[in-house]
């Protein structure tokens, strides 16, 4: 059974350390701290929900969509678009649940225009941002808005979850919740 693990690991990691193959049943223990370099993202915080978790780097899956973090209390910066406040957009996702535990997204739906968001770098310092939007739409509608820049947000973040019902069949959510930051 460990060398199956190890596998599983090797296989959903590429050599830079980012995530490309989106699991169906990701980590739920606590992760522990971990350094990244000074120039890249290391955690995210929102007060207003409670979220205080690592940031994952993810690329491209196997389905050819933005990876899911292995671990649902961690974030996962979208290594293709820009850094956390950088001119430009920056996407992040996040679990909405785990089988047993909240993700480390559960409650962005009940963020609100002016709420807080913070990235902490490897070296200590911190991006603030401010939501501007909190969106519900379907599967189909989300990849376009996700990917949407506004013209009016220089530094723009969008966080990226599961909403709406639960879907047995297809394992997921009929929705996704995008903030706008």
């Amino acid at each position: 059974k460990e060398d199956k693990k190890d596998l599983a690991t090797e296989e959903r990691i590429d050599t830079d350390g980012v995530i490309t193959f989106s699991v169906e049943e990701p980590e739920e223990s606590e992760p522990e701290e971990y350094n990244v370099a000074s120039d890249m993202p290391k955690r995210i915080l929102i007060p207003k929900i409670t979220v205080d978790g690592y940031i994952q780097l993810v690329g491209i899956d196997q389905e050819y969509n933005i990876a899911v973090p292995s671990n649902v209390h961690l974030a996962g910066w979208y290594v293709n678009s820009v850094k956390p406040g950088e001119v430009g957009l920056s996407i992040m996702d996040g679990h909405r649940d785990g089988s047993s535990v909240g993700g480390i997204f559960r409650n962005i739906e009940k963020l609100a225009k002016g709420d807080e968001i913070q990235i902490e770098y490897g070296d200590g310092s911190i991006k603030d941002f401010k939501v501007v939007e909190v969106i519900q739409v379907s599967i189909e509608d989300a990849f376009d808005i996700m990917y949407e820049k506004k013209d009016s947000v220089a530094r723009q973040l969008n966080l990226v979850s599961c909403g709406g019902r639960y879907l047995k069949e297809q394992k997921t959510y009929e929705d996704r919740i995008i903030v706008i930051a």
